[in-house]
């Protein structure tokens, strides 16, 4: 407990009652005692009745979310007791979600709640509990701020993104106001429906499935081309290194999601296959609902490894899912494995048959450093370290290009749009 204003007040009157009692004598001396126990019989009875066991936090329940996605979540605080309560309350956010939390103060009528807001952005994958709640209540006479540390066991989903969460698809970005030198689509079987994507024919366009969907959608027939895509994740000891508010797995965790969604949504055919120093989970080339549900639960379960990410054992195992000519994206950092063995050596093998793309995130803080303004004695080196890092990282990037490579480096939330933006122009190119 801790005492209030008013509390710290009484106190001090009976602590001058008892000084004036010292010099004023005999008659007076232990007047003091009175007020006290007075202060202390209403402590007891305050005490009795603990004024926090009539305090319920509920937080209200939500969608699935995904890894450095910003949460907006309502707090419901209920007052299950008789009376008027002024309540101060922190949330206590554990490890797995990022936030900052400060002392907020309301009073609560009886048998009522009041609702607040709560943000916070999760970080890793999986069912989490956001916080638990440090509570302190006024007690009934305003003597006392009565303390309880509330655990939740309230839960939310955190799983990867879809594409359709962050990036527009191409064919929702324009109306066809135009002929499409494409053929029309058309073959013995009808396989299924997909959005209408600028270049489209319009007369592939099925008019009744694009009034139930209020979209239009084309028509998707045996003899469409297709692609076989196949995602390699990085899950190193590099990948735990943090970009922003999440690791680089994470991120990546909520790239292969995207890109994959997308990829299925246009009904190709995708595989992915998690990696450190030896593959660590592998997904066979699927499409449809049977590839979505292997997929989110091979990335619900992935985490990082303490080894170093050899890249060469998983595309050796990518050669031997890719049948055909097909498109392989590595989701790594240009600076795991040695460049000039085992990671040049798989860029090579798999650039040989395939179209290979490596994406890798931009650290924004330290490209930033370079030409920081020095305000400590340390600055300038750290200049030049930041300086030397981006000239590295640079001349990596141009040995994988002249290996055959096409490669990728951007910022944390624009990187999934750069590469989908890539697949989407191989696919209208139908260079696969």
């Amino acid at each position: 407990m801790t005492l209030s204003i008013r509390g710290f007040s009484i106190i001090g009157f009976v602590l001058l009652l008892g000084i004036v009692g010292q010099w004023l004598g005999h008659a007076v001396e232990y007047f003091w005692i009175v007020p006290a126990s007075i202060f202390l019989a209403l402590l007891v009875f305050e005490r009795i009745k603990h004024p926090v066991l009539d305090i319920n936090f509920q937080l209200a329940d939500i969608a699935d979310v995904s890894p450095g996605d910003p949460v907006q979540q309502k707090l419901v605080i209920r007052n299950m007791g008789q009376r008027d309560c002024y309540v101060e309350y922190q949330l206590d956010f554990f490890e797995t979600v990022a936030a900052d939390s400060g002392i907020k103060r309301q009073l609560i009528p009886s048998k009522s709640a009041v609702t607040d807001e709560i943000s916070y952005v999760p970080l890793v994958l999986g069912r989490i509990i956001p916080a638990d709640y440090y509570v302190r209540v006024l007690g009934k006479y305003g003597l006392v701020w009565w303390h309880k540390h509330i655990k939740s066991d309230e839960t939310i989903n955190v799983v990867p993104s879809r594409a359709m969460s962050n990036i527009s698809r191409a064919g929702l970005q324009r109306d066809g106001l135009r002929a499409s030198k494409k053929r029309v689509s058309t073959g013995f079987e009808l396989l299924s429906h997909r959005e209408y994507q600028y270049g489209d024919s319009l007369q592939s366009i099925d008019w009744k499935a694009s009034a139930r969907r209020q979209k239009k959608m084309v028509r998707v027939m045996s003899h469409e081309q297709r692609i076989e895509l196949i995602i390699l994740l990085d899950c190193g000891r590099t990948s735990q290194l943090q970009v922003g508010d999440l690791s680089q797995l994470f991120h990546n965790v909520n790239i292969t999601a995207k890109l994959s969604d997308m990829a299925l949504q246009y009904g190709d055919r995708v595989a992915c296959i998690s990696y450190a120093s030896q593959p660590l989970s592998v997904m066979p080339l699927n499409s449809g609902r049977k590839a979505r549900k292997q997929l989110q639960a091979m990335l619900g379960n992935i985490a990082t490894q303490k080894t170093e990410s050899n890249l060469l054992v998983a595309a050796l195992q990518a050669r031997r899912l890719l049948r055909h000519r097909g498109l392989v994206v590595v989701l790594t950092d240009l600076y795991s494995g040695d460049i000039h063995s085992q990671f040049a050596q798989a860029i090579s093998l798999l650039s040989e048959k395939h179209h290979t793309l490596i994406a890798s995130l931009d650290d924004q803080l330290i490209l930033d450093m370079r030409w920081k303004a020095a305000s400590h004695w340390l600055d300038p080196y750290r200049n030049l370290s930041a300086i030397e890092f981006a000239r590295e990282r640079k001349l990596i990037k141009m040995r994988l290009i002249r290996s055959g490579a096409n490669v990728v480096t951007a910022a944390p939330d624009v990187l999934d749009q750069v590469i989908i933006k890539y697949y989407q122009r191989l696919r209208l190119k139908s260079a696969v």
